[in-house]
C-alpha cells in the first residue's frame, strides 16, 4: 500500500433529501489501491444557490489538497484500513475557512 506521502484525494459531491430537506454533501475520496474505507466525513450544506457555491468551493479545495491534511493510514480493531486526517473546513464556518485557505 502507498505511504502517506503519496496519498491523493478527489472531491465527491452528492445531493439527497435528508429529513425532508434537500442537501448537498461534499466528501473526499482517497485514491489508494487496497484501502478498505476510502471516503472522508462529509461536509453538508442546504441545497440552495449559496449552498451550491460553497459546495463547489469545498470541492475545489479538496482537489487542491488543502481541506484534509496530515493524512495517515490507520487500521481499526477489525483489521480494516482507513485514512485519518485533519479537516480544515467546517460547514458552519465554511466561507471563512475557505477564504483562509485561499478558496
Amino acid at each position: 500500500m502507498n505511504t502517506t506521502t503519496e496519498l491523493q484525494i478527489e472531491a465527491v459531491i452528492t445531493k439527497k433529501i435528508f429529513e425532508g430537506n434537500p442537501c448537498i454533501t461534499v466528501r473526499g475520496r482517497w485514491i489508494i489501491e487496497g484501502l478498505d474505507r476510502n471516503e472522508t466525513t462529509g461536509i453538508g450544506f442546504e441545497d440552495t444557490e449559496q449552498g451550491n457555491v460553497l459546495a463547489n468551493r469545498v470541492a475545489r479545495a479538496i482537489n487542491a489538497g488543502v481541506v484534509f491534511t496530515n493524512p495517515e493510514i490507520k487500521t481499526d480493531i477489525n483489521g480494516k484500513t482507513y485514512i485519518q486526517a485533519n479537516c480544515n473546513v467546517r460547514a458552519k464556518r465554511a466561507n471563512a475557512d475557505l477564504n483562509r485557505l485561499g478558496f
